[in-house]
C-alpha cells in the first residue's frame, strides 16, 4: 500500500513546515503491524499489507505460497505449502501434504494423508493424526507435537529433535501412555498405548533429556 504526499509546504520556517506521519493502518478489518511512515516532503512511500486468505485445494492439489495470515485446507490431492507469511494454518486431508515452514507462526493439523514437514525459524505446532507424518528436519524455532488419544494412531518420525526447545504433548491418554521405549543405533522409538509410534531419529532419550511436556 502506498501513501502519496501531495500537499507539502515549507514556507521558509520550521513552524510552517508541513509533514505527514503515518502511525498505523488497517486492511480488510485487520490492523497492520509496524506501520510507521514519515513523509517530510512530496512523494510516495509504501508499506506491506498483510491479508488473510483461505485456500481450499480439493482434489487437484498443487503448490500454495502463503504471504499473509493464511489457512490452507488440504483435500484429496497432494499439496506443497511454502509458508512465507506471518502465520499459516494448514488443515490436512486425505492427500499428501508437504509443509515448508518459514519464520512465522505455523499451525499444522494433520489428516489421513502423509505429512512431510520442514521446520523453519518460527514456532511450529503439529497435531498428529492417523496418517504417517515425517518431520524431515526441525528448524531453529520452538516446535510442539501434539498427540491426542483417539486422533493419532500413525507414525511420527522426527529428525533433529532438540530437547527443551521441542516438546511432545500427550493429550487424553489415561495412565502411562507409553507402552514401550527403545533406544537403538542412536535413535529412540516410542510406542504409545494406541499404537502411535514416535521415532526420534538421531536422538537418544533419557539421561536428563526431556521428551514429553
Amino acid at each position: 500500500m502506498s501513501v502519496d504526499f501531495l500537499n507539502d509546504l515549507y514556507a521558509g520556517t520550521a513552524s510552517t513546515d508541513r509533514n505527514l506521519y503515518v502511525t498505523g493502518a488497517g486492511f480488510d478489518g485487520a490492523a497492520q503491524p509496524g506501520v510507521r511512515l514519515s513523509l517530510m516532503g512530496s512523494g510516495t512511500q509504501s508499506f506491506k499489507v498483510v491479508s488473510s486468505t483461505t485456500y481450499n485445494e480439493g482434489a487437484a492439489g498443487g503448490t500454495v505460497t502463503t504471504l499473509g495470515r493464511d489457512t490452507v485446507n488440504v483435500g484429496t490431492g497432494s499439496v506443497t505449502i511454502n509458508a512465507n507469511g506471518p502465520s499459516t494454518r494448514a488443515v490436512g486431508g486425505a492427500g499428501a501434504m508437504k509443509f515448508i515452514a518459514g519464520s512465522g507462526t505455523e499451525t499444522i493439523l494433520a489428516g489421513s494423508g502423509v505429512s512431510s514437514i520442514i521446520g523453519g525459524a518460527g514456532s511450529l505446532s503439529f497435531t498428529a493424526a492417523t496418517g504417517a507424518a515425517a518431520l524431515i528436519t526441525t528448524g531453529s524455532g520452538h516446535e510442539v507435537f501434539d498427540l491426542i488419544q483417539g486422533h493419532a494412531g500413525g507414525t511420527l518420525a522426527i529428525t533433529g529433535f532438540h530437547s527443551g526447545a521441542d516438546i511432545i504433548h500427550l493429550q487424553g491418554y489415561s495412565g502411562s501412555a507409553v507402552r514401550s521405549e527403545v533406544a537403538t543405533s542412536g535413535d529412540t522409538l516410542i510406542t504409545l498405548t494406541d499404537n502411535t509410534r514416535i521415532d526420534l531419529v538421531g536422538f537418544t532419550a533419557g539421561n536428563g533429556h526431556p521428551v514429553f511436556g
